[in-house]
Formats: structure tokens, sequence, C-alpha cells
């Protein structure tokens, strides 16, 4: 009887750990992420105490990883009133892609020309309240985050249609020479959803820089980045909880993030490293190490948009603001600004600039040196391997 009752209670404790091992990676996929992430999330192989793990330095200098194919049947089925939506043709005398709708001629509706597709902590929100300054760009809220997010991403009864989408850049008010301008800088990164909704692929089944060129290849797309050591500290310290947040906890969140790229670059190539969720996500959703790899995401919208696509530093906007931004309006085709007026109108010298570090971030200091050299040792044949690629060396960060 009592080795009965014990092969009951081993059965219902093998069935329970069975279950939790599978349910946790869904629910924090499904639900969003825990604050205090656990180790079952490394894999064996990675031993996260260690942090003297060897850094892989793939052989970038070719960029030889196979080029993505988007399927775009698979994105028409879950956004159908994309393309049936939109006209023959857009209205030549406006500057953005506006056209009349079939059902209320006197309903004019438009895209975005432009699109200020990343990064996170890159400074994205600063250069778009200066660029929605110059009278010729206009603001309707920075993010609207349709493709990646409210399009399909969020749950249903949450979810935004692509006429709500289009109305929210307030088409009547719309002139014609006048630049409409999405300020979404997930477009440039965020596919952490697609794993979920195609858990049987190996790759997204389609890319935003495919859909955007689809539906408006004529547009043009600005992309801003900084030293991806830090914007991955910047980053840290904006979404964690500054009551547990400390330079040990992003040391540790660091070297395990570090271990699980490492241990993916081992089996499959860089940029299908870069989409996988588990390996972006897995270790903690305040530490995303992917998206410092610009290189990833920079190649494969150069390669659809070309010269349409315009990358930037942050340094060198801090550095000089007026000669960035102008060279942006130069970019878009618009008229360049004088420097006294820019310093009046646009600047506004006096102004915090927006999405600065809060002050409570302030007191914990620098990262730790061991943390900053595993970040730098990391990066480096990916910033080496975006400078060569944009033949600019101020992207190879040394």
């Amino acid at each position: 009887m009592q080795r009965s009752i014990k092969v009951r209670v081993t059965l219902l404790l093998a069935i329970l750990v069975f279950l939790t091992v599978q349910f946790i990676p869904y629910a924090v996929t499904q639900y969003g992420f825990p604050k205090i992430q656990s180790s079952y999330l490394v894999p064996v192989s990675i031993d996260p105490t260690r942090h003297d793990q060897e850094i892989i330095s793939p052989d970038l200098a070719g960029l030889d990883w196979p080029p993505r194919e988007s399927d775009l049947r698979v994105f028409q089925a879950e956004s159908p009133e994309v393309f049936s939506s939109l006209p023959s043709g857009y209205l030549a005398d406006y500057r953005s892609f506006c056209w009349h709708d079939n059902a209320n001629e006197n309903q004019l509706l438009c895209l975005p020309q432009v699109y200020l597709a990343g990064f996170p902590k890159c400074g994205t929100s600063e250069l778009y309240r200066k660029l929605t300054r110059h009278h010729l760009i206009q603001s309707v809220g920075k993010e609207p985050q349709w493709w990646t997010k409210w399009r399909i991403y969020a749950k249903k009864e949450q979810r935004i249609s692509f006429d709500s989408y289009i109305k929210s850049f307030r088409p009547e008010t719309v002139k014609r020479g006048t630049v409409v301008i999405d300020g979404s800088p997930t477009l440039s990164w965020r596919q952490s959803d697609w794993k979920k909704r195609f858990p049987e692929l190996d790759n997204p089944p389609y890319y935003y820089q495919d859909i955007i060129h689809r539906v408006t290849p004529a547009a043009k797309v600005l992309m801003i980045v900084r030293n991806p050591t830090e914007r991955m500290w910047s980053d840290y310290l904006a979404f964690t909880d500054m009551k547990r947040a400390s330079v040990e906890m992003f040391d540790d969140l660091v070297h395990r993030q570090v271990g699980l790229f490492n241990d993916c670059l081992s089996r499959r190539d860089v940029r299908s490293c870069c989409d996988d969720p588990s390996v972006a996500l897995r270790v903690s959703a305040e530490v995303v190490l992917p998206i410092g790899v610009y290189i990833c995401f920079v190649r494969d919208w150069k390669e659809k948009f070309g010269d349409q696509l315009m990358v930037l530093r942050l340094e060198d906007y801090m550095k000089d603001q007026i000669a960035v931004l102008n060279d942006i309006f130069k970019f878009l085709d618009i008229p360049q600004l004088n420097r006294t007026f820019m310093e009046t109108t646009i600047l506004h010298v006096q102004e915090k600039p927006a999405n600065t570090r809060k002050e409570e971030a302030v007191s914990i200091g620098d990262m730790l040196p061991s943390t900053r050299k595993a970040l730098d040792d990391f990066y480096r044949p990916y910033n080496q391997a975006l400078s060569r690629y944009l033949n600019d060396s101020r992207f190879s960060y040394t």
C-alpha cells in the first residue's frame, strides 16, 4: 500500500515538473517577463557563473548569412485590409503618400513618408522632438507601433485597425508639402512575437522592411545608433525597477546573455540569432543583447531601401545637433535652416533632452569594468562589420 502511494506521489511530482517546464516559457511569452529570472532559462551547456567564457567573433567580412525572403502571403492573411485599402497610386502633388478614400472623396488618407526606425535608447525620442519642429514635418505622436505591436501582437480586443493607424496621422491637416513621420523604433528590430505565432518556422515569415517597401517603396528611413555597450546599459537603467537594479545584477544578466548568443552562434547564423526570441529575451527583457548587433538590421533595411536609408550616430548628434539636423533635412529634401533660427526655434538650448536617465539611476553609477569589457568584446566584430558595410569608420566605435 505504502509503495503504491509513493509511486503515485512520484508520478504526480514528475507530471508537475513537466508541466512547469512547458508552461513557464509560454507564460513568459504570452503574459510578459518575470522581474527575477531563474537559472533554468540558461542552457545546460552555458555556465552562468563563469565570466571568462570565450567571446565568439564570427567572420563577418563577407556578411554571408543567407538572404531572407518575406512571404507576403502570410502578412496578407494576418492583415488583409492593408493591401486592399491602398490605392493603385498615391497623389502626385503630395509629399507624403496620400490618396482619397473610395467611400468618401472628401476624406484624405495618408501614410508616412519617413520612418524613424531605430534603435531604442539611441535618442529617437530626442531626434523626433527636434525634427517635428520643422514647419514641414508633421507631429502626431512619436510611436504608433502599429506594424510591430498593435496590428497583431496585442490581445485581440486591444488591436488597432489599419484605418485607425492611417487616421492617427490626422490626414485632414496634411498639406501638400508636409512630411508625415512614423517614429516607431521597434520597426527595425522587433520580431519578438513571430515565434509564438509560427512555432514551426526557423525564421520569421516576413520582415517589416519588406512590408514597408511594398506599401510605400519611395519612403525614406532614418536609423540612429549609439555605442551598443552604452545603449544596453541605458536600456537596463530605463526599464528595470530601481529598487532592485544594481551593477552586479546587470553584470550577471550580461554574461548570461553573451553565453546564450554564443551558444546560438555555434548552431546558426548571426541573423537567425538576432531574430530568435529565445536568445533575445530568454534571460531578461531588460537586457536584450541582439538589439546592439546593428549590422543584422541595418543591412536588411539598406538592401531594401538603398540610398533612401540614412544611418546616424547619437554621438554625432549630441556633438553638433544643428549640423546633423540639417543633414537630415537635406536627406528628406526639405529646406535646411540657418543656425540662428535653429538655436532659437528648434533647439531651445535650455531644454532637457528627451528620455534622459532618471535621477535614481544616476546614483547607481557606471557598470562594472568586467561588464564593460564583456560587452565591448562581444560587440566589437559587429561594430567593425557595420563600419565596413557603411564604409564609415565612425561606426566601429574603437
